[in-house]
């Protein structure tokens, strides 16, 4: 909570505490609390607030990702799926987790047995993702698997506006 993290930032004990905030810049106007809560701290406690925003992956960062979480060398297995899911994100790091979540949950990359070697099976890639143009796509794929408690849920939800209050949903 923020009252939580004012509390540990503002304790005369935490000489040497770094504290790592993240959050998309578009959805934390200048006037939202943690905006507000920010702007405090510099102000009233003298508290040094660095903003490094971060773009979209490049194709070559999004193989070294792949290779980096498949845990192989840069090769022909890395390289194919690390294309396939920039075509789809167009290097957006949280669409290219979802992708690749989506890949494995899917069986279509997969821990082959008996081995630490992972594997792709193309064929169930065509079938299940090949009419999936981007995360768009995928998205509303998921969606329409939830159950229909959660869809109704989530329609409310959408009526509601950005921020939720959790006593709503009881």
């Amino acid at each position: 909570s923020l009252e939580l993290f004012e509390a540990m930032t503002c304790d005369d004990l935490n000489h040497s505490l770094v504290v790592i905030c993240v959050c998309r810049s578009d959805e934390v106007s200048i006037n939202h609390e943690f905006a507000c809560l920010l702007r405090r701290l510099e102000d009233e406690k003298n508290a040094t607030i660095s903003n490094i925003e971060v773009g979209c992956l490049t194709l070559d960062a999004t193989k070294l990702l792949v290779s980096s979480l498949l845990h192989q060398s840069y090769e022909f297995l890395c390289d194919h799926i690390a294309s396939n899911l920039y075509s789809k994100t167009h290097g957006n790091i949280f669409f290219i987790i979802q992708f690749f979540k989506a890949l494995y949950d899917s069986r279509i990359l997969y821990l082959k047995d008996n081995c630490a070697q992972w594997s792709w099976n193309e064929a169930a890639y065509v079938s299940t993702f090949g009419h999936v143009l981007d995360v768009t796509d995928l998205l509303a794929e998921r969606i329409r698997n939830l159950s229909v408690e959660c869809c109704v849920v989530l329609k409310t939800s959408a009526c509601l506006g950005i921020e939720l209050d959790p006593f709503l949903l009881s």
